[in-house]
């Protein structure tokens, strides 16, 4: 079969930016650039898209702000309007647009005057009038348009170029807003080019192909579509979606162009994606870190993680890089998940195609496990004592919450392991006071305090405020002190608000927290103080219907216990 080569036919048609026509060259001061105005409405702009015409340029006012005002235009729709700044120094021409950078288009619905004004310190056009109003998309049809030839190719687009009109091009409403078209006995060619129209140039769809088969932005006033038919006799069918398209943003549509029913395979599996081992971070949360090498990366871009632990899936895309190896943290772990398998996998780009690894499954108590019997005890007893505190509280948390009674954390633990436990809270101090320091006419009051236990353990504090916006809290702890502002507060309990303090690490169990509340940045409130300690010991010795909220407690605060001994080496 002979190959057919198409040449590409160009069109001034193509993006309705500059369209080039004798004119008369404005004039201006030396230094000062010019601002024309340019359109797509030859009676009322007289000439079309022209980018230096005379009679369209605009005058400056008072304010430094730029005007044109035409009068008795209209009735006339679908005018598409920008603003053409020329530099003094004969630069290129700058276009001013809507504030999405496309074409103002509006309808003039009665005889009015039309008002366009620029403002070059913000850099923003508009366009008013008595009648002028923003143009409504109404579509009757979609057609293609594109460099189709008739001597070349007759079945890409029946050999029509750059018609928008086109009837023979016109593309069938399949479903509500979308809109398809075939073409049969495509010939091979390296760089076919297609846009999308209402059937003129006013509204009409570009962007970029990625491949067979895949749904890709279609971008309002946007670049030719290029893409290649690799074999001769080729079935190509153009299809737009207009169902999300938003005039106002000019976003939403999609298109896809399909070659002979291929898809193109954007996801793969890739051996040589894997992760390089796993760790826990025990600090203010469980944190499950996922390290993959810097090389299993190369070629690639964007790596992610998705994690799916208890059914519910995160995406991390944050990381930290050293010494070679990438670090994505997870710290969804509650408590009672130490025993849940938690499930990675390994996503980075190669273009459009998503390269992704083989699952990688692993859980928190199957690294204590781990740990237990791969270091000595006698040298690593603090470690251990840690990690057995840890598979307690998880336990205790499964059971206060009746999750997975059945399979516990705690479960396979030998009772020489258990006895590496802590097991004794001994006294606990209660440091709750919403007066600890007194201020005159305090108008912020602290009235309750307790804890919130999710991922991390944090203190939960109420107060009172006449101005909840101009409100700051301060809480310190260990000599740190954090700011929160309203953006940070909730709807506590009778009218009150509450702050969630999440700043605590795991052996901050004893450490005092201070808050302070400042309105307008004047201390406002009495001086509170409160501890995660302090909470537990008014539970520690609840029996009964609270028995298991004291063992959950208990147990928390001997973890937090036996992290500090660990952190004190």
């Amino acid at each position: 079969m002979i190959k057919k080569a198409l040449g590409i036919l160009l069109s001034a048609m193509l993006i309705i930016t500059s369209i080039s026509a004798a004119a008369v060259s404005v004039s201006a001061a030396e230094g000062d650039p010019t601002f024309v105005v340019a359109g797509s409405s030859e009676s009322i702009f007289g000439m079309t898209w022209n980018e230096t015409f005379e009679d369209n340029q605009m005058t400056q006012k008072q304010d430094g702000t730029y005007e044109k005002v035409y009068t008795n235009v209209g009735p006339e729709n679908n005018v598409q309007i920008k603003v053409v700044e020329n530099p003094a120094n004969g630069g290129a021409a700058i276009w001013h647009g809507d504030s999405t950078g496309n074409n103002f288009t509006v309808n003039i619905t009665d005889v009015s005057d039309l008002v366009v004004t620029y403002n070059p310190t913000t850099q923003v056009v508009t366009v008013s009038g008595t009648y002028v109003k923003d143009a409504v998309l109404n579509i009757e049809r979609i057609v293609a348009a594109g460099n189709g030839d008739p001597t070349a190719d007759p079945n890409f687009l029946n050999g029509i170029g750059w018609d928008p009109a086109a009837s023979e091009n016109e593309m069938t409403e399949v479903e509500p807003g979308i809109y398809e078209i075939t073409f049969e006995n495509v010939s091979e060619n390296m760089g076919y080019q297609v846009k999308f129209t209402d059937g003129s140039w006013v509204n009409n769809w570009g962007g970029d192909f990625v491949g067979s088969g895949i749904e890709t932005t279609a971008d309002y006033n946007g670049a030719n579509i290029t893409f290649d038919v690799d074999e001769d006799d080729s079935t190509v069918v153009l299809r737009l979606d207009l169902t999300e398209f938003d005039l106002a943003s000019r976003t939403g549509a999609k298109f896809t162009i399909t070659i002979n029913d291929e898809v193109m395979q954007t996801e793969v599996e890739d051996a040589n994606l894997k992760f390089k081992n796993y760790s826990l971070s025990l600090a203010s949360n469980i944190e499950m870190n996922f390290n993959v090498n810097e090389s299993v990366l190369a070629g690639l871009t964007d790596p992610y993680v998705v994690v799916n632990c208890a059914g519910d899936e995160t995406t991390l895309t944050d990381y930290t890089v050293a010494g070679g190896v990438y670090t994505f943290k997870f710290n969804k772990i509650y408590p009672q998940l130490l025993a849940e398998d938690v499930t990675a996998v390994l996503h980075a780009k190669d273009g459009i195609v998503d390269h992704y690894s083989a699952p990688y499954t692993k859980s928190v108590k199957g690294y204590c496990n781990n740990q237990f019997s791969r270091l000595d005890h006698a040298q690593w007893a603090k470690f251990h004592t840690l990690l057995v505190n840890l598979l307690n509280y998880g336990a205790n948390a499964q059971t206060y919450v009746n999750y997975k009674t059945n399979d516990l954390a705690n479960k396979d633990l030998t009772a020489e392991q258990q006895s590496w436990a802590l097991t004794d809270v001994g006294t606990l101090n209660n440091v709750r006071n919403y007066n600890a320091e007194v201020i005159d006419n305090p108008t912020v009051t602290f009235s309750a305090a307790s804890l919130s236990l999710g991922s991390t353990v944090g203190i939960s504090i109420q107060f009172t405020t006449p101005d909840v916006d101009n409100t700051k809290i301060v809480a310190t702890v260990r000599g740190t002190s954090y700011e929160f502002t309203s953006e940070d507060f909730v709807d506590g309990t009778n009218g009150r608000k509450k702050l969630i303090f999440n700043n605590l690490l795991a052996n901050d169990m004893r450490e005092t927290v201070t808050f302070k509340a400042y309105v307008n940045d004047v201390l406002a409130s009495n001086t509170a103080t409160y501890s995660i300690e302090s909470y537990v010991s008014g539970h520690t010795n609840d029996t009964g219907a609270y028995a298991n909220l004291a063992n959950l407690l208990n147990s928390m605060y001997l973890y937090g216990e036996a992290a500090k001994a660990y952190a004190a080496g």
